[in-house]
Order: C-alpha cells, then structure tokens, then sequence
C-alpha cells in the first residue's frame, strides 16, 4: 500500500485507481476497468412466496407448495423470502392516512414481510426451515451443508432511509425488488417468482380477461412498452438491466401443483445440457410450450415415438445391459429450428 500526500500537505491519500476522484464523475466511472463480478452462490435458486398471491391464501395453497419445496431440497438449494400482501395494503393505506413519510412505511412493510418469513420458516422446521436475516446470507454454504432450507423476509432493508417516489409516498422497493437485489448479490442463476398467475400479460388478467399472456420478453422491451400494469415491481426492470449476472427471472403460478417442481427441474436440466455440450449461448425454457405453439410445432403421434424404429434402438440397448431412463416432460412435443435475425425478423422456419 502507497500513501501519497497532496502537494499542499492537506491531505493523504491511498494510492489507487479511484485515488482523488469524486464518484460522480460520468466520464471517469464510464471509463473506469473493472474486474467482472463474481457469481458468490450460482447453484443456489432464489424464490420468493407473494405474499397477497400465495401466503395470503392460507391453508388452501400453502401446505401443497410447501410439500414441494419439502421434496425438492435435497435436490436443489433454495434460498426463499416472502412478501408482504394484504396486511402490508391495510397498513400501507393507514400510514398515509395519517401523513407517515416514505420511511416509515417502508418499516411497516418490513414487519409485515417479516411475519409471513416466521410462518413460513416455522412451517417448514420439521424439515430444516429456518428465519435467517439478511446478514446471514454470507452463512448460506454451512445452511445447506447441514440440509437447511433458509427463509428471510424479502423486503429489502431501506426501512427508514426509503427513497420517496416521485409520485406518493407508498415504497417503490418492496419485497419484488428485494428478491431481485438479493438474486444480483449472490450471483444466483435460476430466480422464481412464486405467484397466482402464470407470468406477465399485457394488463392485469384479474381485471381484464381479455389481457393477452407474453411468454417471454427482454427488459428492454418491457420498458419500450410502458405498460401501466405489471406482475413485478418497476424498479426490478431497472435492477435486472443493469445486473451483470442476472440472465433471466421466471414467473410460476404457484396455484398449480407441479410448477414449482418443474421450474426446478427445468433449469437443473439446462445447466447440465448446456454444461455438457459447452454451448457458448443462453438456454431459454418454455415451460408453457407458448413458443412451440406459436411457431406451429405440434405433438407427434402415438406411432411416431412408439413405431418399430424405436423398439429395435431401445432392444440394442437393453441387450448391452444399458436400460433406458423414464421420460420427463412432454416425450409427445415436436423440436424444430427457427433463426431469428438481430431485427426480430425470421430467417428460418424448420
């Protein structure tokens, strides 16, 4: 380490690269080389249980979306927060009421938040379910080597300090954003919404029924849209563009059983495959199959999968010893190759 005294005698400075500098500077900060960011947990699927959506619902969703967490843990290392939902509105609508500033509602959701942790965690105790809070997400590798399944309560912790939006004084980060902050610190590449609609529309589909489902979507696009509703808080667009880790977020109805599996699953799968064939691109899961829909790629008959060709493959292996694997997912579903340009336009339809 360099000390270095500025020529009037004033003051010393460390010796770096930010030595003297203000922080505000655009130029210097656009110009400033850094080492890419480190992926501090990867393996590790951040989820978070709505609060309104599912935590609300009681025992009529909860128990079987815990049975899957439950049966999904030695599996897959889950780090869940919860949300706050329709107490965090009731208390939200009296703070105003009463003049509190941003700040102080922002506690308020925090304790709300904080509640539906305790219930969650104290619900899954049998199982290894523990209230953790944020500072102990550095604890998160001996959590799952003892076979763990940590919960926090998801609001992120402004609390007093709360940044007013420019519009009213509710809290723009709520508990989405904490989620999506808390997926960019540890570096996590599979990040579940868990909520009571299948993802995002072009409206609120409890309000208009006539809202078309957008099965995929880029951040940029989203914000081009403008839309005046949306399934997740805006500040998390902003968070996930900026994010030099963060790939892609999903949204699961947490309503369905299975989903939560499957969204797991999927994504263990496609790690694997893209591991195993050392694919230099993204792997995008469709789990609705909108986009094979969309491009007209249809099921295959019975006969297709089932006709004599696969039998004499499937009889060759068995004859060496090597049976075949269950199927997972759709075995029905049809591929097919579709090249997209930089423009959105197709190139290829096969």
């Amino acid at each position: 380490m360099t000390l270095v005294r500025e020529k009037d005698g004033k003051r010393l400075h460390v010796k770096s690269r930010l030595m003297g500098e203000s922080l505000v500077s655009k130029k210097f900060l656009s110009e400033l080389d850094i080492a890419p960011q480190e992926r501090l947990y990867p393996d590790v699927t951040v989820m978070k249980i709505g609060g309104q959506s599912i935590c609300d619902r009681g025992a009529k969703v909860l128990p079987r979306l815990l049975k899957e967490i439950i049966g999904n843990r030695k599996k897959h290392k889950m780090l869940i927060t919860t949300g706050g939902g329709t107490r965090s509105r009731h208390i939200y609508t009296i703070g105003l009421e009463m003049g509190m500033p941003t700040g102080v509602i922002a506690k308020f959701g925090s304790m709300i938040s904080e509640q539906n942790a305790l219930m969650i965690a104290t619900l899954l105790s049998p199982w290894g379910g523990i209230k953790i809070s944020h500072s102990d997400i550095v604890k998160l590798p001996t959590y799952f080597a003892d076979g763990i399944i940590p919960v926090m309560h998801g609001m992120p912790p402004y609390d007093y300090f709360a940044i007013k939006p420019a519009v009213g004084r509710i809290p723009v980060h709520r508990t989405d954003v904490g989620l999506t902050i808390l997926a960019d610190l540890i570096g996590a590449r599979n990040i579940l919404f868990v909520k009571d609609e299948r993802g995002l529309y072009t409206d609120d589909p409890k309000k208009n029924p006539g809202a078309e489902f957008i099965p995929e979507i880029s951040v940029d696009e989203l914000l081009a849209r403008n839309q005046d509703d949306l399934v997740l808080e805006r500040p998390c667009l902003e968070i996930i563009q900026n994010s030099e880790v963060i790939d892609q977020v999903q949204i699961i109805n947490g309503m369905e059983d299975g989903n939560l599996t499957r969204a797991l699953d999927d994504v263990l799968v496609a790690k694997s495959y893209r591991s195993e064939g050392a694919l230099p691109w993204d792997i995008v899961i469709d789990q609705g199959k909108e986009l094979y829909d969309y491009y007209g790629l249809g099921g295959a008959a019975f006969w297709d999968i089932w006709g004599p060709a696969t039998w004499w493959v499937y009889g060759k292996e068995i004859m060496r010893g090597r049976w075949p694997k269950a199927g997972r997912g759709d075995i029905y579903q049809r591929g097919g190759d579709v090249i997209i340009d930089p423009s959105g336009q197709v190139r290829l339809h096969h």
